[in-house]
């Protein structure tokens, strides 16, 4: 399809953006994002690729030994990658390095440090896939549990905040990666004595965080986004029409809506979704993201599309997320026919996907609306 080839080519413009932005991040009512990105696709969890790599500098290298022969806490090996640098501070931002749904919120105290002011920290589990479907989970520890609005199931974005930092000596994010998995890992989950250290799973499944976010054949999938727990300004959100959704916790459990004047309208199938304007006109279930219940009741619900609707009367229906070919701007066609542009942080925060916007040669001839800031 001529929409998929769109996608594809895109990909390679976007790498060249990113690179240009070089781990920039952007705030908007509270709610921060990051561009700074992997040549795989992947966003770095401190939103910066600047971090330290080895001893004595860091002490949470992958698998890294303890004293006297490393650099790690005595008696102790690492499980994970400690990421941090000269300006890492409590209260910094980590951001989810791919999209993928929230598994586990620990409400333990493992995470927290172990000397110094009283603090409560926490750690979040989240199931990813990577473009080949291969499954995998991440966990993000060290966070202030009061940073974390995420909970069970909800679908985060690659690249929008996970959590603040804990206290630490130094402040950091603990990275852990367990390929093949989509629940969560059994503990310890960041370190084991060195009696384990060579002794069976002495890696505990995981593999190091660096060498899989940069690998090339690790690119994360192009799936479902999410804006559950967006609060812009403290508000719920309202996405543009022609936005493809499902809702958390809904009455309808997987139902697909298409915003569409003003209503919320459930679609019949499969086969709707696919032709939703027409024959090559439709969209994949990977257009679709996840929206709160409270944002859901703002819409009232119309009846059920069982055919094509109508036509907008240009080359891409309303819904499709376009970029002028060359260009950084991205826009949603939507108000039959219009485009509406997005700042960065809007963009990733409502849930879309860079890797499903389509390139096109006449984007400027798109009336253009209103931006879409938050």
């Amino acid at each position: 399809m001529l929409k998929r080839h769109y996608r594809y080519s895109l990909v390679l413009t976007w790498i060249l953006l990113i690179a240009c932005l070089h781990a920039r991040s952007y705030v908007v009512f509270a709610q921060q994002v990051t561009t700074s990105r992997t040549s795989t696709g992947y966003f770095y969890p401190l939103g910066t690729n600047v971090f330290n790599t080895g001893c004595p500098s860091n002490g949470g290298t992958w698998l890294g030994r303890s004293y006297p022969n490393g650099c790690y806490t005595s008696g102790y090996y690492h499980i994970g990658y400690d990421m941090f640098n000269s300006s890492t501070a409590q209260n910094s931002p980590v951001f989810a390095m791919a999209t993928g749904t929230v598994i586990y919120v620990d409400s333990g105290t493992s995470w927290n440090a172990p000397s110094g002011p009283v603090t409560t920290n926490t750690a979040v589990f989240v199931s990813h896939s990577t473009s080949s479907g291969r499954p995998y989970v991440a966990v993000y520890g060290h966070l202030l549990k009061s940073s974390v609005a995420l909970k069970v199931n909800d679908v985060v974005n690659g690249g929008t905040l996970i959590g603040l930092l804990g206290y630490w000596s130094p402040p950091h994010v603990h990275i852990g990666v367990w390929p093949d998995r989509s629940t969560r890992p059994p503990a310890p989950w960041g370190r084991e004595p060195n009696s384990q250290w060579g002794v069976g799973n002495y890696t505990n499944s995981t593999t190091n965080p660096l060498a899989w976010i940069t690998g090339s054949s690790t690119q994360p999938k192009c799936q479902n986004g999410g804006s559950v727990e967006y609060r812009p300004g403290g508000t719920t959100p309202i996405h543009p029409q022609g936005t493809l959704f499902v809702v958390k916790d809904g009455p309808q459990p997987g139902t697909v809506y298409v915003l569409y004047q003003g209503q919320a309208r459930p679609i019949a199938s499969a086969s709707v979704l696919y032709q939703l304007y027409g024959v090559g006109r439709g969209f994949d279930f990977r257009d679709v993201i996840q929206i709160s219940v409270t944002e859901f009741y703002r819409y009232p619900v119309g009846a059920v599309v069982s055919s094509p609707l109508p036509s907008n009367g240009r080359n891409q229906p309303d819904g499709r997320l376009i970029q002028q070919w060359g260009g950084t701007e991205i826009s949603i066609v939507t108000d039959r026919g219009y485009r509406r542009p997005f700042s960065a942080s809007a963009f990733l925060n409502l849930g879309y996907q860079f890797c499903n916007v389509a390139g096109v040669s006449d984007y400027y001839s798109y009336t253009v609306g209103s931006p879409i800031t938050r």
